[in-house]
């Protein structure tokens, strides 16, 4: 998602929509671990990625700073954030927000700036303002793209799977995608109406996990460190936290295995526990 208004700025701009620097600078943010602090509070963690030698000595020197704009169409709440490092913790109040929030990432100045110039700057504004632009404090020095970040109740690991059809797919068969918000797991459409059936009797749901939640969270876990902000591997980072699992573990992907079934409460073992009557 992107700004419309950054063709607007009078002044040089570092941003995806213009071509005020070099094509190796830019300017965007990751947001890696949204937590929902016991309901209350939401702790945002928030990475700057800058590459601009100029921008970076300014701010490094207190002339200019990170900002991030939070906003709710919701609740229309709307909020700025300064922040002094390449990484901080926004906690907004859980109350605050609902449904989901944007993140817009600023650089601004802090300061009266005189003959602004850089040595990225492109041919083209080093044309047009040969001796520099004077900019008063709080120009926008840079804009990176929005980003969404959902806030959904948490009603345990299984909200983090989507069941999805694939007609190419033979029946019985399945498979995972690890791209989008959720875990997909898609299924030949005579057998999606079968387990979403199955899904609503809590009796089955050792016997779902065992079969097939099992893989796609082991798959997961296998590839946690590939997918840092996406929601489910926000989720999955807090599950195996609190299972005493560091989620940063160089070995995750040789125990993803057994990580996978500590976090489904060993469902092999309540499998067979369900069935013990007909054993």
């Amino acid at each position: 998602m992107s700004h419309r208004n950054h063709r607007t700025m009078p002044h040089p701009v570092l941003s995806k929509q213009r071509s005020d620097y070099a094509p190796e600078c830019g300017f965007d943010i990751l947001t890696p671990h949204t937590v929902l602090a016991g309901g209350k509070d939401i702790n945002i963690t928030i990475k700057y990625q800058l590459t601009s030698p100029t921008l970076l000595e300014l701010i490094a020197a207190e002339r200019a700073r990170y900002i991030t704009v939070a906003e709710c169409t919701r609740t229309y709440r709307r909020e700025s954030y300064p922040s002094r490092g390449d990484e901080d913790v926004l906690t907004l109040a859980r109350s605050d927000w609902e449904e989901s929030l944007t993140l817009s990432p600023y650089v601004a100045a802090t300061a009266d700036i005189a003959g602004f110039t850089a040595p990225e700057h492109s041919a083209i504004v080093k044309a047009l303002t040969p001796s520099g632009i004077d900019l008063p404090a709080g120009a926008i020095l840079a804009i990176g793209d929005i980003k969404e970040v959902p806030l959904e109740p948490e009603t345990g690991v299984a909200a983090i799977f989507d069941l999805a059809t694939d007609r190419n797919l033979t029946v019985g068969a399945f498979s995972v995608n690890l791209t989008g918000q959720r875990i997909a797991i898609n299924l030949h459409p005579d057998d999606f109406g079968k387990v979403n059936v199955a899904r609503n009797q809590t009796h089955y749901e050792p016997l779902l996990h065992q079969a097939l939640y099992l893989h796609a969270l082991d798959k997961a876990v296998r590839n946690l460190a590939d997918y840092p902000d996406l929601r489910w591997a926000t989720v999955l980072r807090q599950r195996l936290a609190e299972h005493g699992f560091d989620p940063d573990a160089d070995d995750l992907s040789e125990n993803s295995e057994r990580y996978a079934q500590a976090i489904f409460q060993h469902p092999l073992k309540r499998m067979l526990e369900t069935l013990q009557g007909d054993i």
